[in-house]
């Protein structure tokens, strides 16, 4: 996927990762480029995991990077997994 393509979600851009976990990232990075990173899309286009990736792909200038676009059934696992969902409001 076109790195400028893919979308970020705001709550990304207020919480950007701390520099020393960039530091591992980026070393990562250099060793093996993105192969040990995950970047993953919602069917909209909108990143959902691997942050770091996607900052490291603008840092180092690439133009298309592999992407997961995940499914309905992932983001339905993961809000039960957060505990988002609309069985939990009101609880607590």
């Amino acid at each position: 996927m076109k790195v400028q393509d893919i979308k970020i979600y705001p709550h990304f851009l207020l919480h950007p990762p701390r520099a020393r976990k960039m530091d591992r990232k980026e070393w990562t990075y250099l060793r093996s480029g993105l192969a040990e990173f995950d970047i993953v899309v919602n069917p909209q286009g909108y990143l959902i995991d691997g942050y770091c990736g996607y900052l490291l792909a603008k840092k180092f200038e690439l133009t298309d990077v592999p992407v997961t676009a995940q499914t309905d059934k992932y983001l339905s696992d993961l809000t039960e997994w957060t505990g988002n969902n609309k069985r939990d409001k009101g609880r607590g």
